[in-house]
């Protein structure tokens, strides 16, 4: 399938770049594929969020990649120009997608910089195949504070931290917080998630087939607690400061998580601060 060149290459037209349309043996399906600065040793990977934009968030900082890295981007499957399907958008199905990518398009250790819900499969794929990456650099990643279990988790560990962190009073987290998650997850596992996905009837019911919709819900009811605590690479958490979709302390509890991290937040900023 043709598509016309998006982003700025070198002006000597020596990154080797190049864009075509693949197919992808995880969903089996066709997506939308992009590289440049091939002549470069060291790979970067970008992950995009949600939204029909894909890749193309990437394209005024792909031209400064590429001066120093092989770039690799692509529009993940089911969303943008990929082709779509009734799947298991799953954080687990698009690491594996990302290990292939990886693994048949790179040369040694990588580093991921995902956004949104991009910076949320950078963090499961770093947590399950961290054989292949350098380092990570999550910006604004979406999904990851309101899953109960990872929220229990942190109360355990750390409560004092934990309770600055949300700034709620500990009586409260003890009498309403706590003791309500359970019943808030009772019918929300990935499990249950992927049996609507095998009934057509529910499946249009609950997401009318909107990959969109699925990778969203997938998301929301997916648990990182384990995936976090596995992450042992130098990790850079970015985050705008004014971003109104996902909240600053999911950053800060990030970088309070993982044990070599660091948060930079860009002032004045939004969602995309790229």
């Amino acid at each position: 399938m043709a598509c016309s060149i998006l982003f700025t290459t070198d002006a000597n037209g020596n990154t080797g770049s190049g864009e075509e349309f693949i197919h992808e043996p995880i969903f089996n399906s066709e997506i939308y594929f992009y590289e440049s600065g091939k002549q470069h040793t060291k790979s970067v990977v970008l992950i995009h969020g949600v939204g029909n934009e894909g890749a193309k968030i990437w394209r005024n900082l792909i031209p400064e990649l590429e001066k120093q890295f092989h770039v690799v981007a692509f529009d993940l499957p089911g969303l943008a120009r990929s082709s779509k399907g009734n799947q298991l958008y799953s954080p687990a199905n698009f690491s594996a997608f990302v290990n292939w990518i990886v693994k048949k398009y790179t040369n040694g250790p990588v580093v991921v910089i995902g956004h949104s819900l991009g910076g949320a499969i950078s963090l499961y794929y770093a947590g399950t195949y961290p054989e292949n990456l350098e380092r990570l650099i999550v910006v604004d990643a979406a999904g990851i504070l309101y899953r109960s279990a990872f929220i229990k988790n942190y109360i355990n560990v750390k409560p004092n931290k934990f309770l600055d962190v949300i700034d709620i009073p500990a009586s409260i987290v003890n009498n309403f917080i706590i003791s309500g998650l359970d019943k808030m997850d009772k019918d929300l596992t990935p499990e249950k998630v992927d049996e609507s996905l095998q009934s057509d009837f529910l499946s249009k019911i609950l997401y009318r087939g909107d990959p969109t919709k699925i990778a969203s819900m997938i998301l929301l009811h997916t648990d990182f607690s384990k995936i976090i605590n596995k992450i042992n690479v130098p990790v850079l958490v970015v985050w705008g400061e004014k971003d109104p979709v996902t909240p600053l302390r999911t950053g800060r509890l990030l970088e309070w998580m993982i044990s070599e991290s660091d948060l930079r937040i860009m002032p004045e900023l939004g969602h995309c601060p790229m």
